[in-house]
């Protein structure tokens, strides 16, 4: 799932029980999630936020998504933060992108 450029917060359930995506690209322009936007979807292994200040995340974001298994691509510039950011954190891996 690639959501478009002009989004600038994702809202609450947006993609609840999405149980076939396996993937999603957040754009830059993302400030925040909120509740449950991505809850049980459970073959979410793939997630590239773009955003290079990182997005807000309300409860529960992620719950039911296995995080351990999944790997989360950020730009390059916002690894340190990713990594150190609150459920962002706790993804199994967290892999460099290059920016243009």
């Amino acid at each position: 799932v690639n959501i478009p450029s002009g989004v600038t917060y994702i809202c609450a359930g947006t993609f609840d029980r999405c149980r076939r995506m396996t993937s999603v690209t957040i754009p830059e322009n993302v400030t925040g999630i909120s509740f449950e936007a991505f809850r049980k979807c459970g073959r979410l292994t793939e997630v590239r936020c773009l955003a290079r200040t990182v997005p807000q995340l309300k409860e529960r974001v992620f719950d039911g998504v296995p995080l351990e298994r999944a790997t989360l691509y950020v730009p390059k510039s916002a690894i340190k933060e990713y990594s150190s950011t609150e459920t962002w954190k706790d993804f199994g891996r967290i892999i460099p992108l290059e920016e243009s």
